[in-house]
């Protein structure tokens, strides 16, 4: 795919995760028209979809995620929100091929390791039950998101697990994170008053 060197790759992630984050926090100081917060929002992610998408050097499950990431993001543009099946399974369907990609390779760092990680099984699980928020609304939903950004947090802070994964398994930990992120900035919001 493309060809960036380390430091342009990572100016490039992290400028989109900051204008996403941006995007996120600024309507909670300043009013905004919510169309514009959310065409901004959306755009910002797809774009950092996009972005892992043409970087990843391997075609493998991990690339399939970011593309699908990237589809649905653009596709929230021109699709309006359903309460349909369909529209919820086309919502979850990134986020479950993320708990495979990252089954697979928990799987993987058991046989290489010989150890079975508890953290990344967990992680596997949270990604499954944050997706199943498209599918089944309950009052938990709020929840799922503190729980993904404390396990993928806790992944990444502890080194002998996080130095196993190769540049693109980090970047979709790193992904799904700032989504995660985003979702408990918006709950939060909800509930503090400015």
């Amino acid at each position: 795919m493309l060809k960036l060197n380390e430091e342009l790759k990572d100016k490039i992630a992290y400028g989109l995760i900051g204008l996403i984050l941006l995007s996120t926090i600024i309507p909670l100081f300043i009013p905004i028209e919510s169309m514009v917060v959310f065409s901004f929002h959306t755009f910002f992610i797809a774009a950092l979809a996009v972005f892992y998408t043409v970087i990843s050097e391997k075609k493998d499950f991990i690339l399939l995620t970011f593309a699908l990431f990237a589809v649905q993001w653009f596709c929230r543009f021109f699709l309006l929100s359903s309460n349909e099946l369909y529209y919820s399974i086309f919502l979850a369907a990134p986020f479950i091929a993320a708990a495979i990609a990252l089954g697979i390779l928990a799987y993987k760092h058991s046989v290489e390791f010989k150890s079975f990680e508890m953290l990344e099984c967990l992680l596997v699980v949270f990604i499954l039950i944050y997706a199943s928020r498209f599918l089944i609304a309950t009052e938990y939903d709020l929840y799922y998101a503190f729980c993904l950004s404390f396990l993928i947090a806790t992944l990444m802070y502890n080194n002998n697990l996080w130095l196993r994964y190769e540049e693109a398994e980090k970047n979709l930990l790193l992904f799904l994170l700032v989504l995660a992120f985003v979702d408990v900035i918006q709950v939060s919001a909800k509930y503090i008053s400015f």
